[in-house]
């Protein structure tokens, strides 16, 4: 679909929107899609759920993977683990992305009854079909020994593999354990290295360590500048950790002109998401 792929995203509501009325499932899906996201129209989770579930009825494996994932966050639906678990099962032959989701619920004993067991075949499955986010999954698995004996040599390969292949949070667990030294050699320039691949890919948590190293210049050239950059980077996601560094560096004046009310506003902004981060807890 031209509309979709030139992001003119009113015009392929208005394209799918009349062929999904007429039960095209891929066009249901679709208008799902542009609901769930607020593109071409306001974002409205129920109307992408009864989408979602005209084309899932349909056997359309995207539609049923994703009404799956709007019952488990309780998006346009009342949360209900069980129908996540269904749907996600409808999927699964078809569907690493489903296989990987419903291990998430096997893992956590959410609508389904906890088993390690399950959950690591079902990411093993879904890792064969190249599903990053199952690779990083497996060694998880591998490193707790949950649903498998405890490798720590696998999990670092499976954390390597996925981290190779671009998954930010892979490359941030690489910056880890290079940079504590564990399952490899302490490297505080590959910690670096990794923590600024997945910095690069708007991973907060990342910026945040990579803005710490360039603030005390472990695996990098020292540089108040960068590391500035890199926390206000982490403070526009709201990682109350960057705001706090901020804070400092405003408070200082390192890399900046002292701000003592810069320097405020960012201890509050720290503060008010930590708070947050415990009410949601």
């Amino acid at each position: 679909m031209d509309a979709f792929q030139d992001s003119d995203y009113e015009l392929a509501l208005a394209i799918f929107l009349p062929l999904a009325r007429d039960g095209i499932a891929n066009a249901q899906y679709n208008v799902g899609l542009l609901f769930q996201q607020g593109r071409g129209i306001k974002q409205n989770y129920k109307k992408a759920s009864q989408w979602y579930l005209a084309a899932a009825n349909q056997e359309h494996i995207g539609a049923q993977n994703n009404i799956g994932s709007l019952y488990r966050l309780g998006q346009g639906v009342d949360q209900n683990y069980k129908s996540a678990a269904y749907w996600y099962r409808r999927a699964l032959q078809d569907s690493p992305l489903s296989r990987n989701n419903l291990a998430f619920l096997y893992t956590n004993g959410l609508g389904v009854e906890k088993n390690y067991d399950t959950a690591f075949h079902l990411l093993k499955w879904a890792a064969e079909s190249g599903h990053v986010k199952s690779i990083f999954g497996l060694g998880k698995l591998y490193e707790k020994g949950q649903g498998v004996e405890k490798n720590t040599k696998k999990a670092a390969d499976m954390y390597k593999l996925a981290a190779h292949k671009n998954y930010p949070r892979a490359m941030y667990q690489m910056g880890l354990l290079h940079e504590k030294g564990v399952m490899f050699k302490r490297n505080l320039k590959a910690a670096a290295q990794w923590y600024l691949e997945a910095a690069k890919r708007n991973y907060a948590s990342a910026q945040v360590r990579i803005g710490s190293m360039y603030m005390d210049g472990l695996g990098v050239i020292q540089n108040y500048k960068e590391a500035h950059r890199w926390f206000l980077s982490a403070s526009r996601r709201g990682h109350p950790h960057a705001n706090y560094a901020l804070g400092l560096i405003y408070k200082k004046g390192l890399g900046v002109k002292s701000n003592s009310d810069q320097a405020r506003l960012y201890f509050l902004r720290a503060t008010e998401n930590n708070n947050l981060t415990k009410q949601n807890r």
